[in-house]
Order: C-alpha cells, then sequence, then structure tokens
C-alpha cells in the first residue's frame, strides 16, 4: 500500500466511514488526475497531493454522514463546483446519488468531465453555466457549496434551483454569524453542524439552510 493510500485509509477511519477498496482506489485516482491537471491548469491553490488528500479530499468526505440526515432526496447540486469538491467525491462514495456538477469556468469543467470518463461515474453530469442560467428539467433536492460564495448569494441565486422542501448545505469555514444574519426572510435557518476533519487545524461547519413553509 502506498504512503497516500496509508494516509487515506486512516482519514476514513478516522471519519468512522465504511468505504469499500474499489471505491478508495476510484478517490486516489481522482487525487492523481488533480494533480497531473494542476500542473497546467491552475485548479486550486493546493499543490501537492498530501495537501490535496488532507484538504480537499478528506474535508469533502466530512460531510457524508450528515447528507444522509439532511438530503431529502437523491438529486444534489454542487454549485460552484470547481475541480469537483465535494462533488466528485461525493458521487464516488456514495453513488446512489445523482450530482450536478455546476461551474461557470469552462476549464474546470473539462477537467470535471474528464474525471467522469475516467472514472465512469454515471451518476455525475457536468454543467458549464452560472446558476441563474441554469433551469434543470426537474428541481434539485439538495444544493451544496464549499468555499463559495457568501449565504445571501448562494441561496438568492440558485432559489429556482431547489424543490420546496429541499436543503442548502453550505460548507464554510469559521461560523459566519454576519452571513447568517443577512439571510433573506423567505429562509430559516435549520442547524450548524460542526465538522471534524482529520486534519486538527481546520475549523469546519455545515449551515443547514431551508425555505420558510
Amino acid at each position: 500500500m502506498t504512503a497516500l493510500a496509508t494516509r487515506l485509509a486512516q482519514g476514513i477511519t478516522t471519519l468512522k466511514l465504511n468505504l469499500p477498496t474499489q471505491t478508495q482506489h476510484q478517490l486516489l485516482t481522482y487525487l492523481s488526475l488533480l494533480e497531473k491537471w494542476n500542473r497546467t491548469h491552475n485548479l486550486t491553490a493546493i499543490r501537492t497531493s498530501t495537501q490535496m488528500l488532507d484538504l480537499h479530499l478528506l474535508d469533502s468526505l466530512v460531510i457524508l454522514p450528515l447528507l444522509q440526515q439532511l438530503t431529502p432526496g437523491p438529486r444534489l447540486l454542487d454549485l460552484g463546483s470547481g475541480a469537483g469538491l465535494p462533488g466528485i467525491i461525493i458521487a464516488i462514495a456514495a453513488p446512489h446519488y445523482h450530482l450536478g456538477l455546476l461551474d461557470a469556468n469552462s476549464k474546470k469543467c473539462r477537467f470535471l468531465t474528464h474525471v467522469k470518463i475516467q472514472l465512469g461515474l454515471p451518476n455525475v453530469e457536468v454543467i458549464n453555466q452560472r446558476a441563474k442560467k441554469h433551469h434543470p428539467t426537474k428541481p434539485y433536492d439538495l444544493i451544496l457549496t464549499r468555499a463559495f460564495a457568501s449565504l445571501p448569494d448562494m441561496t438568492d441565486n440558485s432559489r429556482h434551483l431547489l424543490q420546496p422542501q429541499g436543503r442548502f448545505l453550505a460548507m464554510k469555514g469559521q461560523y459566519p454569524a454576519t452571513e447568517i444574519a443577512q439571510l433573506n426572510t423567505d429562509y430559516r435557518l435549520m442547524g450548524v453542524h460542526r465538522l471534524h476533519p482529520p486534519n486538527p487545524h481546520q475549523e469546519r461547519h455545515l449551515i443547514d439552510i431551508a425555505f420558510k413553509k
């Protein structure tokens, strides 16, 4: 087992997840593709595979247990997906979800399409659009973001994409008190969940928002 594979397995154990060997192999293949493309396409400011594993891959996996509790259906949209974080990671680890990966950056969408093909991910749809221009035939059950925009911008720009009983889940670092206070009165805060990624220096919160009834 390589050092990266060992580090991934240890991180998965720390997160109390049960991911098959084949799933872990796919995650490492994604990591390899990300590192390779990043050399020429600048997809992320994090350069080394070890840092990518800790700060991107494991950081995305940390929300998996909560997704099972909070997601009202199988259709998820990763808004501002970038290099596929967390969307690609969720699609690999939880293939029963359908993941729409939306990003306005064509270069990043080319990478996402390459990953989809190389890993054989039928549950992934790459969408090269801005949120306001995207009009799916069926609304999503959950809109997920990581390191993307403020909470007011996220909710207001994508509200037409979410079904009435759906949820917005935003991964944030420090507790975003100001952003929460600035939310439109059309929304209600359902909860704030403190996340515990394996890296002890990372502060993570998952903000759970829904439409007011």
